[in-house]
């Protein structure tokens, strides 16, 4: 392991101290030695920052104090480590990659509440996305993030062919990233990919992101438990569908702020998903289908889960419905809300107009039905004249199904 001892720096980007001394310390002998370090200067105090290495192929220790990176990759196994107290000023366009090759190299950032590890711009006058991004690659399992604040990053990150738009872009099921604060991103603050089922996440903080602050793949949408802190009013969680699915059993968290699904999402098979009370999902025009899984949707008087429109100025039909197709179990839905649905669109291959469909035991208590392009509920099968018991406000027809029942 290689320690750098850098110079002290304060929360603010000053110095707390003068000290310049750089060295390395060889513990695999016990051996001190001294290098030359590379050096910058900090732009506030004239402290010189050492640089982060291009290249980090050995496991390495950096801070407390100041250092300063461009582009920094962690590879064949190697661990980063920023300890408490630690300020990365970022130059221009920088990124940092653990595990460009996709192995096991991985960023450990052990910040505390009252030190945190920051991340910021190196600019004198620092802007949304002076910076690109903090990215941790698929093999990358022993990361771990937690108290540290990223600041001023999002622009298009060349860490990754795709250049995803975003401060942080996990895709490794890291041991934690927990206890952070993403603001003023140019683009998403963290995108958690399908391989991104992090440990724990935990209490992390978004605010004055220019786009939605948490993008999540489905596979790693159980993995955001509620506790999410969103400064911002108008935030969204969006969730990327089409290409991926909800793969395990879990809870689907509320958060204060809406979910927003982009495109077709689906619980597969190995999915046993409960929806918890108070849940916003916004849908953007596509639909909801529980595909041979389970997803219970367990709203309250007092907290219902809402299925909605995602557009600025919601509409009927603007979405498409919730499916349960080749379901083993009765669905059990409590305590919902379903409007502005019945587009059709991703509702079976048979584009079914209406907001729910699935069999005839449908379990459905406290249901509320409103604004509606077609149909409250599909059935191949005759409707359970019990879904009569759920309220219905202006729609017409209650039903699309064999025999459908007169409700009182």
């Amino acid at each position: 392991m290689i320690l750098w001892v850098l110079a002290s720096c304060g929360d603010s980007g000053g110095a707390e101290g003068s000290g310049s001394e750089s060295g390395t310390t060889d513990t695999s002998t016990g051996t001190g030695t001294t290098a030359d370090v590379p050096t910058t200067t900090e732009p506030t105090t004239g402290d010189p920052c050492p640089m982060l290495p291009e290249t980090v192929d050995t496991d390495m220790d950096f801070g407390p104090g100041c250092v300063r990176m461009y582009r920094t990759n962690i590879v064949d196994g190697a661990t980063l480590t920023l300890v408490a107290g630690t300020t990365v000023h970022v130059d221009a366009g920088g990124f940092l990659h653990a595990g460009p090759a996709n192995d096991n190299s991985a960023l450990v950032i052990e910040g505390t509440e009252a030190e945190p590890v920051q991340f910021r711009s190196a600019a004198e006058a620092p802007q949304a996305g002076d910076w690109q991004c903090v990215r941790i690659g698929n093999g990358s399992s022993a990361s771990r993030i937690v108290h540290a604040r990223f600041e001023h990053g999002g622009q298009a990150c060349d860490a990754i062919g795709s250049r995803p738009e975003t401060t942080l872009d996990i895709h490794a099921p890291a041991e934690a990233f927990s206890y952070n604060e993403v603001r003023a991103s140019a683009s998403h603050g963290v995108i958690l990919g399908d391989n991104a089922l992090i440990r724990g996440f935990e209490a992390n903080t978004f605010a004055d992101n220019a786009r939605a602050s948490l993008r999540v793949a489905p596979a790693a949408l159980l993995r955001v438990p509620g506790g999410q802190v969103f400064v911002d009013a108008d935030d969204v969680v969006e969730v990327e569908g089409t290409f991926d699915a909800i793969e395990e059993p879990g809870t689907w968290s509320a958060q204060t702020v809406p979910y927003r699904l982009l495109g077709y999402v689906q619980v597969n098979s190995d999915g046993d998903v409960t929806v918890e009370a108070g849940t916003v999902v916004q849908l953007d025009g596509s639909s909801l289908e529980v595909f041979a899984g389970k997803l219970r949707v367990a709203g309250t008087e007092a907290a219902p889960v809402l299925f909605t429109s995602a557009q600025d100025g919601p509409q009927a039909g603007d979405w498409g419905c919730v499916v349960y197709t080749s379901v083993g179990a009765p669905p059990q839905i409590e305590h919902a809300i379903f409007e502005y649905a019945g587009n059709g669109q991703g509702c079976t291959g048979a584009e079914h107009t209406a907001a729910l469909a699935g069999p005839a035991t449908m379990e459905l208590t406290g249901v509320t039905f409103r604004e509606l392009a077609a149909a409250a509920i599909h059935s191949n099968d005759a409707c359970n004249p019990a879904w009569c018991d759920n309220t219905f406000e202006g729609v017409d027809p209650l039903f699309d199904c064999l025999d459908p029942p007169m409700c009182p």
